[in-house]
């Protein structure tokens, strides 16, 4: 069967980027896979509690989906535009600030999982005491994570893509199912190159 990229993404604060992604594995031509990764994404990001818990100037932007060749280059690609914000006029996190929801498969090591850096809810999603984020937006965050999954359907299997072999005997170039679950964490996690891209402005003190 083909094996596939999924890519979804958009923009924080009006101009840092987002991305998630993930491999997959169906026996459905590339534009099918897409319309069901593209109503998967939306079902997610659309699920109240996450829509409202995200500032305005967090948008997504697009999804898409490509063939990979053999040697796991992406072919051809199939892609949807999109503009979809967030609803909430509450303060932003800042942007290398995200929720980490991982991607598990039946392998105990490091190598069985993946991680999607989603994007932050605004500053009522921290607990005000705690630093974590609220159970509120857990709650959110996980509903719409389950929304994705019953979108996507049973006939597109995610996959752990492995780039190199490891000492488990794993091969390089290989793909191990994610089981149906995934789990988002409480502590907000930090996507460095996010906060990378920000151009920071000085203050001078005095003495």
């Amino acid at each position: 069967m083909p094996n596939y990229l999924l890519v979804a993404g958009g923009t924080i604060a009006g101009i840092q980027p987002w991305t998630i992604r993930a491999y997959a594995i169906s026996g459905s031509a590339e534009s099918v896979v897409q319309t069901s990764w593209n109503t998967a994404v939306q079902a997610y990001w659309n699920t109240a509690g996450v829509k409202s818990g995200m500032p305005t100037s967090t948008v997504l932007t697009f999804t898409y989906t490509s063939t990979l060749t053999a040697n796991f280059k992406q072919q051809t690609k199939t892609s949807n535009t999109l503009s979809i914000a967030g609803t909430s006029v509450g303060v932003a996190c800042p942007d290398q600030l995200c929720t980490v929801a991982t991607l598990r498969t039946a392998l105990a090591s490091k190598a069985g999982h993946g991680r999607w850096y989603l994007p932050a809810p605004d500053t009522t999603g921290l607990g005000t005491t705690t630093g974590l984020w609220t159970a509120a937006w857990m709650t959110a965050v996980t509903t719409g994570l389950t929304a994705l999954g019953t979108a996507l359907g049973g006939g597109i299997t995610l996959q752990i893509f492995h780039a190199r072999a490891t000492k488990s005997g794993i091969a390089a170039g290989t793909f191990t199912p994610v089981i149906p679950a995934c789990d988002a964490s409480n502590k907000p996690g930090v996507q460095r190159r996010r906060g990378d891209k920000v151009t920071p402005t000085r203050t001078a003190w005095t003495s």
